[in-house]
C-alpha cells in the first residue's frame, strides 16, 4: 500500500511509528520531507531496522511511503502515519 504525504513529518514521531509497525508489515520505503530539515529524505525500514537519510540525487521524488504487508486492515497504519505530521 502507498501513502502520499504532502506535509513535513516529525522525524522523532516517524522513527517511533516505523519502529512500532506490526509484524505483518515486512518493509517500508519511500521519500519524505522532515520538519526543520531542507530537502528530501529516503526512508528504509524492515524488521526493526530503520534508516532515514538525506536523498542526494538531483531529481526530487514525490513524498510517498510504501508499506509491503501481509493482508491486513490499513486504517490503524494510516492513523499512525497521520500522527507524524508536524
Amino acid at each position: 500500500m502507498g501513502f502520499q504525504i504532502e506535509d513535513p513529518l516529525s522525524k522523532t514521531a516517524l522513527e517511533k511509528w516505523l519502529n512500532k509497525l506490526p509484524a505483518v508489515v515486512l518493509r517500508a520505503k519511500g521519500f519524505v520531507k522532515l520538519e526543520g530539515y531542507d530537502g528530501t529524505f529516503e526512508v528504509q525500514a524492515a524488521r526493526g531496522c530503520v534508516d532515514i537519510s538525506p536523498f542526494t540525487e538531483t531529481a526530487t521524488p514525490d513524498s510517498m511511503l510504501i508499506l509491503i504487508t501481509h493482508p491486513m486492515r490499513t486504517d490503524g497504519l494510516l492513523k499512525g502515519l497521520q500522527n507524524c505530521i508536524a
